[in-house]
C-alpha cells in the first residue's frame, strides 16, 4: 500500500517531527500531528485517516489507550502503539483494546514500514469479515435450532440468537475461539462431538452428522438431547473455506412433548396477542391487519413479498398464531441461509445410508412442522433441484428424505417469502413458473419502512425500551435531533436497520438521551445530505453535522464531487447547492487540504 493518510499522536514535537519525516520517506501521508489525547479524538474525526501511530504515554486527561479505544470505536481506523515505556497495568489494557500493532522506541525504519503495512491489510480483512458476518447474521439470525459457523481451522465466526441463548456465550466473546470451547456437547465422558462433525465436514467435503447419545450442556447445566448436521462452506473458485453446523434438540421431537415453543426463538413462548409484535400506524399496514384473520382461517398458501428487514417473519408468525394449527409447530427455514446440500436434509430429512455419517433416521423440517406451519423464508434462493421437490409437496403433500425410496404424506401449511420478484426470476427462467402459481395463492405485500414514516417514532421507542431492558443501561429515549433525523433516513435496510441503528447508539451513549454523535456516521450522513431542506438555516446542530457530513465525503472521495453526490446518494446540482450555503471550496488533497 502507498500514499495512505496517517495520523501521528506524539507528545512530543522533536519525535514528532522525526516520525513525520520517516513517514514520508516511506510514501505516507501525513493528514495531521496530535500532542494528546484529546486533540487525537478530534483530529481522527476531523482528517478520517487511515490509520493512527499513538504513542500510549500522552499528557493530558486521556492517554493513548483511552484516545485509541474511542477513536476504534467511533471511527473504525487501525491503531499501532508507540511506547518507550510503559507500567504493566497500561501495557495490559493496550492488549485489550486490540491494536493492530505495536513498536517500542527507539526504532527502524524497516520495522515501522512493516507494522504499518501489516495494520492496513489485516484492517482491510477485518472489515471484509465483517461484512461477511452481517451477511450471514441476517440471513442466519432467524433460525430456531443452534446455528454455528466456523472456519477451517475450528475456530468460530458466527453463532446465531438460539446459540447464543443455550451456551451463553454472545457472539462478539466467541468470534475467533475454537468450537469446542464454545459448544460444550459431550458424549459419555468425551466433549469432542462438535469437533468431530466439524472435521468430517471440512476433509470430507459433504454433508455430516451427529446422531445417538449426545448432549448439549446449557448455560445452566442442563444437558440437552442434540444431534447435528454440518455442511462445508466454499469460495468463489470451490476452495472449503470453512463450515455451518445446525444443531436440534432432539426432545423437542418426542411424541407428547408439550415444549411446542417458537422454532424462530429458543425459550420464547407464543405472544398472547398474536399482533403484539406488529407496531404501526401505517394506514396500508393497518388494512393488511385486517384482512389476516381471514386469511389464517384458511388452509392456503401464502406468499409475503417485501424489503428485507420489512417484517416478513412477524406477519407469517401471526398466520400460524391466528389459525387453527396454532397448537402445533411453527417452524422457520431460512433458504438462503444454508448450502444447497444441506438445505435439502433440513427441509426434507434423511434416512440411514443417506450418506456416511447418517446412521439412522433423521426428520426434516417438514416432519417437525407437521399439523402446523413452515415458514420458508427467502424462497427465490433455492435451486431448480429444490424448487421441483417442493413443488410435488404443494402439489401432492408428499415428498421423500434424503436417500428414501418412500414417499411421506405432509399435513403443513407453507407461508412462504422473499424479497425478490418471483415474477422476473421466472421470466429469467431461474424460477419454475408452475412453483410460482402454487405458491402465489394468497399473496401480502409489506411497504419499505420509507412508506411508513409515521412508524418510525414507535419503532424507536420499542426498541429503546427493549434494549434498555436487555443491557440494563439507563437510556430512556432519543432526542429530539435523533428522531428528525431518522424520520428523513431513507432506511435501506428497514425495521431491521433501524434496530441494527439504535443498537448502534446504545454501545456508545453514556447517558440517558441518545443524542446525533452516537448514531452510526454513514447514516447521519445519508439522512442529511438526501433532503435538501435537512438542516434549515438556524445554527443547529443538525446544520453542524450536515457540513461535517459533506466533508467527510469529499474526503473519502478525493474532493470528487460526482463520486461524492453518488457516495451521499443525491445529485450533483444539489451537492453542489450545499456546498455553496455552508461556504465548502474542497480541493483534492494532492493540491491543498480542505478547510475545517
Amino acid at each position: 500500500m502507498a500514499g495512505e493518510r496517517i495520523l501521528v499522536v506524539e507528545d512530543e514535537g522533536i519525535v514528532a517531527e522525526d516520525i513525520k519525516d520517516i513517514l514520508r520517506s516511506l510514501g505516507y501521508s501525513v493528514c495531521s500531528v496530535a500532542s494528546s489525547g484529546e486533540e487525537a479524538i478530534t483530529r481522527a474525526g476531523e482528517t478520517h485517516p487511515d490509520l493512527v501511530l499513538m504513542d500510549i504515554m500522552l499528557g493530558g486527561k486521556k492517554d493513548g489507550v483511552e484516545a485509541a479505544e474511542q477513536i476504534t470505536a467511533r471511527f473504525d481506523v487501525p491503531v499501532v502503539y508507540l511506547t518507550a515505556y510503559a507500567d504493566d497495568s497500561t501495557l495490559e489494557r493496550a492488549k485489550i483494546t486490540g491494536p493492530y500493532g505495536y513498536i517500542v522506541k527507539p526504532f527502524e525504519e524497516r520495522d515501522l514500514h512493516s507494522a504499518i503495512e501489516v495494520a492496513l491489510h489485516k484492517h482491510q480483512m477485518d472489515r471484509k469479515l465483517r461484512r461477511r458476518e452481517r451477511l450471514v447474521s441476517a440471513t442466519l439470525g432467524g433460525i430456531g435450532d443452534m446455528v454455528v459457523s466456523t472456519d477451517v481451522s475450528g475456530n468460530l465466526t458466527f453463532m446465531n440468537p438460539a446459540a447464543e441463548v443455550l451456551t451463553g456465550w454472545k457472539q462478539d466473546e466467541a468470534r475467533g475461539k475454537p468450537l469446542g470451547d464454545v459448544l460444550r456437547i459431550v458424549r459419555g465422558d468425551t466433549r469432542e462431538p462438535a469437533e468431530r462433525l466439524l472435521n468430517r465436514v471440512v476433509r470430507g467435503g459433504g454433508i455430516a452428522a451427529i446422531e445417538d447419545n449426545h448432549l448439549l450442556v446449557t448455560e445452566d447445566g442442563t444437558k440437552l438431547p442434540v444431534d447435528g448436521t454440518g455442511a462445508p462452506v466454499r469460495d468463489e473458485v470451490g476452495n472449503i473455506v470453512g463450515a455451518v453446523l445446525v444443531f436440534h434438540s432432539i426432545a423437542e421431537r418426542e411424541p407428547g412433548a408439550r415444549a411446542r415453543q417458537d422454532a424462530s426463538t429458543v425459550g420464547a413462548a407464543r405472544s398472547p396477542d398474536p399482533l403484539g409484535g406488529i407496531i404501526t400506524r401505517n394506514p396500508e399496514i393497518h388494512r393488511i391487519l385486517g384482512f389476516l384473520p381471514a386469511i389464517a382461517a384458511s388452509d392456503s398458501t401464502v406468499l409475503i413479498e417485501g424489503p428485507s428487514g420489512s417484517g416478513k417473519e412477524l406477519f407469517a408468525r401471526a398466520i400460524h398464531d391466528l389459525s387453527s394449527r396454532r397448537e402445533r409447530r411453527y417452524v422457520v427455514v431460512s433458504c438462503g441461509a444454508l448450502p444447497d446440500t444441506l438445505l435439502e436434509s433440513e427441509l426434507f430429512g434423511y434416512v440411514q445410508g443417506a450418506f456416511t455419517d447418517a446412521k439412522k433416521d433423521k426428520p426434516g423440517r417438514f416432519s417437525l412442522a407437521e399439523g402446523g406451519t413452515i415458514f420458508l423464508d427467502e424462497i427465490g434462493d433455492i435451486s431448480p433441484v429444490l424448487q421441483a421437490k417442493l413443488l410435488r409437496v404443494l402439489e401432492e403433500k408428499e415428498y421423500e428424505p434424503l436417500g428414501a425410496t418412500r414417499t411421506i404424506s405432509a399435513d403443513v401449511r407453507i407461508v412462504a417469502a422473499t424479497n425478490k420478484s418471483l415474477p422476473e426470476l421466472v421470466e429469467e427462467g431461474v424460477f419454475r413458473e408452475d412453483l410460482f402459481y402454487r405458491l402465489n395463492v394468497v399473496k401480502i405485500t409489506l411497504p419499505p419502512l420509507s412508506s411508513r414514516r409515521e412508524d418510525i417514532p414507535l419503532l424507536v421507542k420499542h426498541s429503546v425500551r427493549r434494549l434498555s431492558q436487555r443491557t440494563g443501561k439507563g437510556i430512556e429515549r432519543c432526542s429530539d435531533d435523533v428522531i428528525r433525523l431518522l424520520m428523513k433516513y431513507d432506511f435501506p435496510g428497514n425495521i431491521r436497520e433501524l434496530e441494527n441503528i439504535i443498537e448502534h447508539a446504545f454501545v456508545l451513549c453514556r447517558g440517558p438521551v441518545i443524542e446525533l454523535e452516537h448514531l452510526p456516521e454513514t447514516v447521519v450522513a445519508r439522512a442529511l445530505i438526501s433532503d435538501d431542506g435537512a438542516a434549515g438555516t438556524a445554527d443547529t446542530p443538525l446544520r453542524h453535522a450536515e457540513a461535517a457530513a459533506i466533508i467527510e465525503a469529499l474526503r473519502k472521495n478525493n474532493g470528487n464531487r460526482l463520486d461524492t453526490a453518488a457516495y451521499l446518494g443525491i445529485n450533483k446540482t444539489t451537492l453542489w447547492r450545499k456546498m455553496k450555503k455552508y461556504g465548502i471550496t474542497y480541493l483534492r488533497p494532492k493540491d491543498k487540504n480542505p478547510p475545517a
